[in-house]
């Protein structure tokens, strides 16, 4: 396992309209492209014990949401699905990616779905290979979400 200092070490920042935002990136460049998108309230770290593994096969991406992990949290931001995916998007047009697989779990998967519905109007320049969902409101019209305190949200160094 992974240290959280040690997570942190190997990622990298890039600016998302004023807002850092935590990344990282690993694997081969000549592999198939994997992004993972991460729940709440937690962070791309969730990954560290897959990590290993899914880089011996892939090139793999993922980042800290904006108001999660590592990335800024701005207070009494307006915190909403489309610009998550708007971080993803820009995550991929910055490693220059064309097409990728997608793995998505818990509130990652209401903004993978964000992504595939952009996929499915094809005026993107990224096209969706793959899609795993994992835990997470398939159907929005039956998901209701439950407020909670932001508290759990804010820290970084879960």
């Amino acid at each position: 396992m992974t240290s959280v200092a040690a997570w942190k070490a190997a990622g990298s920042y890039f600016d998302f309209k004023g807002h850092q935002i935590f990344f990282r990136e690993d694997g081969s460049k000549n592999a198939p492209e994997l992004l993972l998108v991460h729940g709440l309230p937690s962070a791309s770290w969730d990954f560290d014990l897959v990590w290993p593994e899914l880089v011996k096969k892939y090139r793999v991406l993922t980042l800290d949401m904006l108001g999660f992990g590592f990335s800024d949290k701005p207070y009494r931001h307006n915190y909403r699905i489309v610009e998550q995916a708007d971080i993803y998007e820009g995550l991929l047009q910055r490693c220059g990616v064309k097409g990728y697989h997608l793995f998505a779990h818990d509130y990652g998967v209401s903004v993978g779905q964000e992504l595939m519905a952009r996929d499915l109007e094809g005026t993107r320049t990224t096209k969706i290979l793959s899609v795993a969902l994992l835990n997470g409101g398939l159907f929005p019209e039956t998901h209701h979400r439950i407020f909670f305190s932001h508290s759990c949200c804010l820290r970084s160094d879960h």
